[in-house]
């Protein structure tokens, strides 16, 4: 069976185009030259995936416009963010444009690739870049995780169809590590002249009130942002719980992740949910979508940029630069130093007594020298 070409943009017809079994075959139904995800649903349409392409034979760039496709599907099925598909898309095609052993990345037979060519892959982009400078080594990351997730994703069976690879090769690569990132400290005081300035400058309701919750409990942004109504139970005791299943450490652990929600934080939150249902989210963007860490970022770095210029102790630049992420270093340093024991810490923040004590053990440091300052006072 002849093997199938690549959707192509047709200059001198103003078409989408592309060859199978050796005939030209144009789209009549005008998709625009930028509309890239249009041009491959129409070409498999067209064609159908199963008969062009023998099982097993698949490209790297083949899974990628398959995934593609079927991220773009969950967008219109309102089960993906828009913004995030995008960003998705991006990086694969960065990976496919990559080089490897001097061959591209997207010639390759998925079958073929190895956790050695995704070694190679990631030395590439931390040599080369768009720019002069090498990539950063968290999205260096990104782009490893991404490969991995097509991977995962080509090797299951979906929607009654069989998987298009019948393992995967890269089952069991462990991510590279990023290395440890700066110590990130906000005073109260900074988190005080940030929500200040967001209620001067009427930010919408749902950001402010999700960053106080950021500053307040301490908990990881992706925790609050993904919560439903449902999952807060507003008849604990002492304090209200959020209750989480599913959260960063959940299948290592197998453990419910719960958020205490102090006082001041109830009858916002409770006039934010009025009216809704359990299921949908607490907080939503202006669109009305739920926040995923790309627009999160994005609107942080809007409202931060333009803070700064007022706020002199709001940095816009730099590893103390103001993040949604920053609250909960604020939080864990605020325990630390007011005398809560570090296990203590860690069960409110929802993570290890190593982790926590690697990361702010300076903190630690501090108080034990006080107090052995305080054992050679006069008796």
């Amino acid at each position: 069976m002849a093997r199938k070409s690549k959707v192509w943009w047709w200059s001198a017809r103003r078409c989408w185009a592309c060859t199978i079994e050796g005939k030209r075959v144009t789209d009549k139904s005008g998709i625009p030259e930028d509309d890239v995800i249009g041009a491959n649903q129409w070409y498999r349409s067209i064609c159908g995936r199963d008969g062009v392409i023998p099982y097993g034979t698949h490209t790297v760039e083949d899974l990628c416009e398959e995934y593609t496709a079927w991220d773009a599907e969950r967008v219109r099925n309102q089960e993906r963010d828009r913004t995030a598909q995008r960003c998705m898309a991006f990086r694969l095609r960065r990976i496919c444009r990559t080089t490897v052993k001097g061959i591209p990345l997207r010639d390759y037979r998925a079958s073929y690739v190895t956790t050695e060519c995704v070694d190679a892959a990631n030395l590439a982009w931390q040599r080369l870049s768009g720019s002069t400078l090498p990539l950063k080594p968290s999205y260096r990351r990104e782009l490893v995780s991404s490969l991995l997730t097509v991977f995962r994703w080509a090797s299951r069976s979906r929607g009654g169809r069989m998987p298009l690879l019948a393992s995967n090769p890269l089952a069991g690569y462990i991510l590279p590590k990023t290395g440890a990132a700066d110590e990130k400290f906000a005073e109260r005081s900074e988190a005080a002249a940030w929500l200040r300035w967001l209620w001067r400058n009427n930010v919408s309701r749902d950001y402010v009130l999700l960053q106080r919750c950021l500053i307040h409990t301490g908990a990881r942004p992706s925790e609050w942002t993904r919560a439903t109504i449902g999952e807060i139970n507003w008849q604990a005791k002492p304090l209200p719980i959020l209750s989480r299943k599913e959260w960063k450490n959940s299948r290592k652990t197998g453990a419910v992740r719960r958020i205490y929600i102090p006082e001041k934080l109830c009858m916002p939150l409770k006039r934010l949910t009025e009216g809704k249902r359990k299921e949908d989210w607490i907080f939503v963007n202006n669109a009305g979508t739920p926040w995923i860490n790309t627009t999160l970022s994005r609107a942080t770095k809007i409202y931060r940029n333009r803070a700064a210029k007022e706020v002199a102790s709001i940095s816009e630049a730099g590893q103390n630069r103001l993040t949604c992420y920053r609250w909960r270093h604020t939080a864990a340093s605020n325990l630390l130093m007011s005398g809560v024991d570090i296990a203590t810490t860690a069960k409110l923040l929802g993570t290890s007594v190593e982790h926590v004590a690697r990361t702010y053990g300076h903190l630690q440091d501090g108080h034990l020298a006080a107090a052995a300052r305080r054992m050679t006072r006069p008796l």
